[in-house]
């Protein structure tokens, strides 16, 4: 694993567009094939976006387990209903990285 992966060409554009994806998107998980085809392709910094979910834990899960393993660590922390659904990030959620209290 890179030491430095925000330093590789295209990375924070790749991580900021699957954040904006699963934050607001209603699934919660997505499969390899669905985040590729919602992204209209693959990432430019990595072979695909379950690779670059897992060189980014700070804000993603993966789940190699599962067909849908790909998630957002932020919505696992709202509460859900009882069918495991969780609900979508606010929009101003994505516009505020960078942002402390």
């Amino acid at each position: 694993m890179n030491t430095r992966p925000y330093t590789i060409p295209g990375r924070l554009a790749d991580v900021l567009a699957l954040i904006q994806v699963l934050a607001l998107d209603p699934d919660t998980r997505r499969s390899k094939g669905n985040i590729t085809k919602e992204l209209q392709g693959p990432p430019t910094s990595a072979t695909d976006w379950f690779e670059l979910a897992k060189n980014h834990r700070e804000f993603f899960r993966v789940n190699p387990e599962t067909e849908h393993g790909l998630s957002l660590v932020a919505r696992y922390v709202l509460p859900h209903n009882d069918g495991d659904k969780r609900p979508q990030l606010p929009t101003d959620f994505t516009s505020q990285s960078g942002k402390c209290g």
